[in-house]
């Protein structure tokens, strides 16, 4: 029975390395022939990264109660040479040194023992059983013993514990692509390089160097490639596509060198717009290493040989999930079916868990309860060219996408109810999933495949910021459907609503108005009355009060006949809208808290956040800060929860008119810049209802803010999401108070604490003041009576001590801070 033990690693550290100089060889091997007798080869130039690796693997070899370490991964990921790198910071730690034996010239488990005795240097003869020579020659011996590429022989494993056992000073580092599975086996996954996490909304002139060169992956390919071309460096201009080659093959260091090898030829645009199939770039690796790591797909087909043919079929056949799955998904999509069209649930469960010991699947971290894996992207590449070859992708499509189509169907409903959360983590993992699945619905009949993948998933889109797409999807499969049944008329009701998000009032009405005729036709009053609710909203954001009102009455009708508390709440809140629009602040209010009442019977927690921000709003809009901020806390609570940025925005604007109302400008400034660049990202757009408020709000901020406003907006646009809960969080637990009352006085004290906390003096505040005025170095030297250099001395300090790296940025967070006003 095996006792594998996964080794906790902590997390990353930066590494400030020169990115220039020889190239080190990070994949598996640096040369295709065996070491000499036991000697640890050397490496020709420093490892590059793996700080963390390096020190984990160090401290678990020094640990007296571990005395057979295996490090594992796929081909490629820089096992061995992480074994080399651990091994000569070791040398002291084993009284009689360190052996190193390779496997990979043999192909026989039966010659294993014989290559160890070779690498310990053993005589014997053949009166003498070998075991017995071996533990002659190192009984006595406080040693580590290296052994190297044990994947294909691993059936010889037991002989490792059988060395164990007989020589108690012995100690087994040994690296393959999947576990041994003997006891006392301690596991260390080798993960691939760390790779860049570059923000997308990374301003123009932010030194992108820096942080990129925080990543192994990135100081690895910049290594090699300036290896390739002399001239080469990583700049501002290449730094993206730098980080992207690294992301789009996975942190690999093989693959990592191969690319980069390419280097001489290839820019890295050019790199990153071919490596959208990456396996026939990554084929030319050097000379002098074997031939299964000369090319990335020598270095998996040499793991997927390995398999047995039950394996095989699996892995090729996983590969058809674009992102993570669970081991449910693997059983519906890829399993072999009984007579009676079940599938073994065990038998696939096995085969799983024998391609995670194999390095060829694995786990990954989610918040969800059921476990989930994955594949690296090269070698889901590879798996799917082997289910091409094989025969059998047509089917594996045509099952991923029927049971892509059940989830669509079945989350429908979830969306509005108790279990929404849960359902939204999941189609968001799946996403990848049901955009392969509807591309190939929209290729294959019958048409109604693709157009209830479309219908069941727009609140998905609605909630998460994929509007733009859940609308083309169903409106692209609106014309491959033309049957006038209720899924169409579901369709067009969601393909409205998202109209209506984007503020196309004349496309949303024309579909609403087809979706109510159809309801009509087939006698579907649930039907008629969302599309009731459609036209209606058509109609208030259009101001044509009367008819808004009537859309509504016809709705709530409906769905108080029909026992439909939920939607009933749909109508209310949308009738509160109506009311605020028509200057009506209390019985708006008041609709809006009945309707959350009936969405919190439901378990609805987006229209609980949209009752909440409605009334958060309207309170702030009338200095009832008291009213307001619970709301908006709540609000930003679920919206944060179901990952609905457009939501959060609306809220962040009502935060910010607490702000205003409470003389807390540049705040307020940071807050509505921030919901700008979320709505922008997701393509939600301010409704007419709020545009007025909305434009008042900025003008008051213009007005007190002047100048340091556009410096505010220009920085705090591309706010991280982190950045942001904590600005409006800061704002939240302030004291509301109207802009008349006096000073807050704790707000102050915070502040003073602030500046002492960074280290910023008094001198420094003058000049971060003149510079928010506008001064220019000399304007600014000339009115504090000290030299230029000593000016930009001080912003040079200012930048560091705020963590930024531009001037405006400076003052932004500043004036946020309240460090200067």
């Amino acid at each position: 029975m095996s006792t594998q033990s996964p080794i906790s690693i902590p997390e990353p550290e930066p590494l400030a390395t020169d990115p220039s100089g020889t190239v080190p060889p990070q994949g598996d091997r640096d040369d295709g022939q065996p070491a000499p007798e036991g000697i640890v080869p050397t490496a020709l130039a420093p490892m590059v990264g793996r700080r963390r690796e390096r020190l984990a693997v160090s401290d678990v070899l020094r640990n007296p109660e571990v005395r057979l370490l295996v490090l594992t991964g796929p081909g490629g990921v820089g096992k061995t040479r992480l074994a080399w790198s651990v091994v000569e910071g070791l040398r002291d730690s084993f009284r009689d040194g360190v052996s190193f034996v390779d496997l990979s010239p043999i192909s026989r488990s039966d010659l294993v023992l014989s290559t160890i005795a070779g690498g310990l240097g053993v005589r014997h003869s053949a009166n003498v059983p070998l075991m017995d020579a071996i533990n002659a020659t190192i009984r006595a011996r406080q040693m580590l013993l290296v052994v190297d590429n044990f994947e294909h022989v691993a059936d010889a494993a037991l002989l490792l514990t059988d060395l164990l056992m007989a020589n108690p000073e012995l100690t087994i580092l040994a690296t393959s692509r999947s576990v041994l599975s003997v006891y006392g086996e301690h596991v260390y996954p080798v993960p691939p390089m760390s790779v860049p996490t570059l923000p997308d909304d990374a301003q123009a002139g932010t030194p992108l160097t820096k942080l990129l060169l925080t990543s192994d992956a990135v100081q690895l390919f910049v290594r090699r490639a300036s290896a390739v071309r002399a001239d080469f460096q990583l700049t501002n201009d290449n730094a993206r596509d730098v980080a992207n080659i690294c992301r789009l093959l996975d942190g690999l260091p093989l693959a990592i060198e191969l690319a980069a090898a390419r280097i001489g030829i290839l820019s890295p645009k050019m790199l990153v717009q071919r490596l959208r199939r990456r396996l026939p770039l990554l084929d030319d690796g050097p000379r002098d290493v074997p031939d299964r790591l000369r090319t990335m797909r020598n270095a998996i087909s040499w793991s997927y040989d390995l398999l047995d043919p039950d394996e095989q079929a699996v892995f090729r056949r996983i590969s058809i999930f674009a992102n993570t799955w669970t081991l449910a998904d693997a059983v519906r999509v890829v399993a072999d079916l009984n007579g009676d069209g079940s599938a073994d649930e065990f038998d696939t469960l096995d085969l799983v868990a024998s391609l995670v010991d194999k390095t060829l699947v694995r786990q990954v971290d989610t918040d969800t309860e059921s476990p989930h894996f994955g594949m690296l992207q090269l070698l889901r590449e590879f798996g799917f060219e082997q289910l091409d070859e094989s025969g059998e992708r047509e089917e594996l499509e045509r099952r991923h996408a029927y049971y892509m189509f059940e989830i669509a169907e079945a989350a429908g409903p979830e969306l509005i109810g108790p279990n929404q959360i849960v359902w939204l983590e999941r189609l968001a993992a799946m996403h990848p999933d049901l955009q392969t699945a509807f591309n190939w619905a929209m290729a294959h009949d019958p048409p109604e495949l693709a157009l209830g993948l479309a219908a069941g998933l727009w609140r998905f889109g609605y909630t998460r910021g994929h509007i733009r797409e859940g609308r083309e999807w169903i409106e692209s499969a609106l014309r491959r459907a033309p049957a006038r049944t209720a899924l169409r008329a579901t369709a067009l009701n969601g393909a409205g609503i998202l109209a209506n998000m984007e503020r196309n009032l004349d496309d949303a009405r024309v579909l609403h108005d087809e979706a109510l005729e159809i309801a009509t036709e087939i006698d579907d009053s649930r039907l008629r009355g969302v599309a009731h609710i459609g036209l209606g909203d058509c109609a208030g954001t259009r101001r044509e009060f009367d008819e808004a009102t009537h859309h509504y009455d016809q709705a709530e009708r409906i769905f108080r006949a029909l026992g439909d508390q939920r939607n009933i709440a749909a109508v209310m809140t949308n009738v509160g809208n109506l009311l605020w629009s028509q200057d009506k602040p209390a019985e708006a209010v008041e609709t809006n808290e009945r309707a959350r009442i009936l969405y919190t019977n439901a378990g609805d927690r987006r229209g609980i956040a949209w009752s909440a921000t409605n009334i958060g709003r309207i309170a702030a809009q009338q200095q009832d800060y008291q009213r307001a901020v619970p709301n908006l806390e709540q609000a930003l609570q679920y919206y944060d929860q179901l990952g609905d940025r457009g939501g959060y925005a609306e809220a962040l604007e009502g935060i910010a008119q607490v702000a205003i109302g409470m003389g807390d400008f540049a705040r307020a400034a940071s807050l509505l810049a921030a919901a700008d660049g979320l709505r922008e990202a997701v393509n939600h757009p301010i409704a007419p209802i709020d545009r007025d408020p909305y434009e008042t709000m900025i003008a008051t901020l213009r007005h007190e803010l002047g100048d340091a406003f556009t410096s505010i907006w220009e920085t705090d646009r591309a706010l991280g999401f982190d950045e942001v809960k904590v600005l409006s969080s800061e704002i939240l637990r302030d004291d509301p108070a109207p802009a008349n009352t006096s000073p807050r006085l704790a707000r102050q004290a915070a502040i003073n604490t602030l500046i002492k906390e960074l280290g910023i003096s008094e001198r420094e505040i003058e000049v971060l003041s003149l510079v928010a005025a506008g001064k220019t170095d000399k304007d600014i030297a000339d009115e504090l009576f000290i030299g230029v250099r000593t000016v930009q001395s001080h912003v040079a300090n200012l930048l560091t001590k705020l963590e930024v790296n531009a001037r405006s940025a400076a003052v932004a967070r500043a004036l946020r801070a309240g460090i200067i006003t």
